[in-house]
């Protein structure tokens, strides 16, 4: 019985141990399957993804290229190769040297995206991402055909890591909005595209708020955001940074990063290099956006144009029509406008119009029609005179007044020949009475 009850100790003990080896390995492919947490488009911090162990990988002096072999032919990483050398470039140009190594891994297909990823539920929208920083900043991107701007996409991620690379106590701490905003400048993203974005954003009384560009980037917070608005507030966050950069200098966004990584203030660290708030930075953005699209849209006239108009004698033509119609093409507004200027008593006229090349016209009854083109510079005072030919006028005049003459003397000739008529008459009738 004792022998039984020791048996039994051990069969107890081994069941334990086996229980416990059994959860082990249970639990290790539940681990390496459990995603990290994801929100919108980047993983928990310091998470880095890695390379499947069956890629090859191209080598480089900035940066290294893991692939599927089976899948990129040399000349597909060639090209891949000059796009990350675009997105490395740019990065150096606003940071300057980037001394660290990093590694970009290619995904053939969204499948193999999520196995890399370690995640079976990532949406077939997500197209890659930068993560880590410093040697182990890392860009998994899927191939160019499933990126619909691949090189934009690699220099942003590269953006980000650098930026991530440059701070030391809030990798990932800076707001959404200047993150995003900083990356979209230091990737040279803001193009003509962008441009055109905000314009229409202002024209639509919908530019944001720095609050509503910080959750429109954070879609987890705010679900109902589309992809337009998430677009136009990275567009917005970008050209606030470039606004920043170009009033204080490239130095001061590297200041306003550094004095953030001190003590995670963003206001403070704005008010240090610019002596004002992002708010006050995006309301004095917004102005220049004003400024400059209702110029170009003709609602602000800083030009004007004035002079005479007269006929071929000197005469001038009073209370005469002169019309300026805009040929720009720079913006969807303004092309095709008409300013339209009077002339007084003396043909004197003045008016404001837009800048930019114009066609005039000038239509007078009795006269040809004026037609031409000038162009006025932004801010430009210009003399410009117009001239129309007299001639058909007066040869219309000469003619009536020539004909008006014949008809005088007509009538002097048959008023001659019915006195004539009538002296005769009566010495006729004189001379029959005698």
């Amino acid at each position: 019985m004792t022998l039984a009850v020791g048996t039994m100790h051990r069969i107890f003990r081994m069941l334990i141990l086996l229980l416990a080896a059994t959860s082990i390995f249970v639990a290790v492919p539940v681990h390496a399957t459990t995603a990290p947490s994801w929100e919108i488009g980047s993983f928990a911090q310091g998470f880095v993804p890695q390379p499947l162990s069956s890629f090859a990988v191209s080598k480089g002096a900035f940066f290294d290229i893991y692939y599927n072999a089976d899948n990129f032919t040399p000349m597909q990483i060639s090209d891949i190769y000059s796009n990350m050398t675009y997105a490395y470039m740019a990065v150096t140009n606003f940071y300057g040297t980037y001394p660290y190594h990093t590694k970009v891994i290619l995904a053939a297909s969204h499948y193999e995206y999520r196995e890399i990823l370690q995640d079976s539920n990532i949406s077939d929208s997500e197209a890659g991402y930068g993560y880590g920083d410093g040697n182990k900043g890392t860009i998994l991107i899927k191939a160019p055909e499933l990126v619909p701007d691949f090189k934009s996409e690699m220099a942003l991620d590269m953006a980000r890591i650098a930026t991530r690379s440059n701070l030391t106590n809030s990798k990932y701490d800076l707001p959404l909005w200047f993150s995003e905003g900083l990356a979209m400048y230091v990737s040279g993203e803001l193009d003509d595209d962008t441009s055109q974005l905000i314009d229409n954003r202002y024209r639509s009384g919908t530019l944001m708020t720095i609050e509503q560009m910080n959750l429109y980037e954070q879609r987890a917070s705010y679900p109902e955001t589309s992809e337009n608005d998430l677009a136009a507030a990275e567009a917005q966050a970008g050209m606030v940074i470039q606004y920043v950069a170009q009033q204080y200098g490239n130095q001061s966004i590297l200041d306003i990063m550094k004095d953030f990584d001190k003590d995670k203030d963003l206001d403070s660290a704005f008010m240090n290099a610019t002596q004002k708030t992002p708010d006050g930075i995006n309301t004095d953005w917004k102005r220049q956006v004003a400024t400059s699209v209702d110029l170009r849209d003709g609602n602000t006239l800083n030009q004007r144009v004035h002079g005479y108009v007269i006929d071929s004698n000197g005469n001038p033509l009073t209370y005469q029509t002169i019309i300026f119609s805009s040929l720009r093409n720079d913006s969807p507004v303004v092309n095709g406008k008409t300013f339209e200027g009077k002339t007084d008593d003396t043909g004197y006229y003045d008016v404001n119009v837009t800048y930019g090349p114009m066609e005039v016209s000038v239509e007078r009854t009795g006269y040809p029609s004026w037609d031409d083109i000038i162009s006025v510079a932004n801010k430009e005072y210009k003399s410009y005179n117009v001239t129309l030919n007299s001639s058909s006028l007066q040869a219309a005049l000469s003619d009536k007044a020539n004909k008006e003459y014949i008809r005088m003397i007509m009538y002097i000739i048959l008023g001659a020949f019915n006195l004539l008529a009538i002296i005769v008459i009566v010495i006729v009738v004189r001379r029959s009475k005698k």
